[in-house]
């Protein structure tokens, strides 16, 4: 027989009676309580993203100019993220040391290699 779902009282979802009551007795956090963890992170990650935009350095410039999409990624004032000439691939750019990285290629170096990567 399947259990079926019931709105909890008090809840944010609707979830099966049993996930509840293993909620309540392992005291796992509620849906709101779970994602309001979440926005310091996102809030975090979007001031990093607005630092690194004001920070261009010569290595964003020249994958500016190569038209690789670079975009702040969010994780750091200085990390950056691009679209890999060869592979199309995410690569990481750190801005403040002028250097590249493709995981995927496994090439690195300063602004004028991603032309010839």
């Amino acid at each position: 027989m399947s259990k079926t779902n019931k709105n909890i009282e008090n809840g944010d979802a609707i979830v099966d009676p049993w996930l509840h009551k293993a909620r309540v007795d392992q005291r796992l956090p509620r849906v709101s309580e779970f994602f309001c963890a979440f926005q310091p992170l996102e809030q975090e990650l979007a001031d990093n993203a607005k630092e690194a935009a004001q920070n261009e350095t010569e290595i964003i410039a020249a994958a500016r100019n190569l038209s690789i999409n670079p975009r702040p990624a969010g994780t750091g004032a200085d990390h950056w993220r691009a679209n890999c000439p060869q592979t199309n691939h995410s690569f990481e750019i750190q801005a403040q040391q002028n250097l590249f990285f493709c995981g995927y290629c496994s090439r690195s170096g300063g602004p004028a290699e991603p032309v010839t990567a």
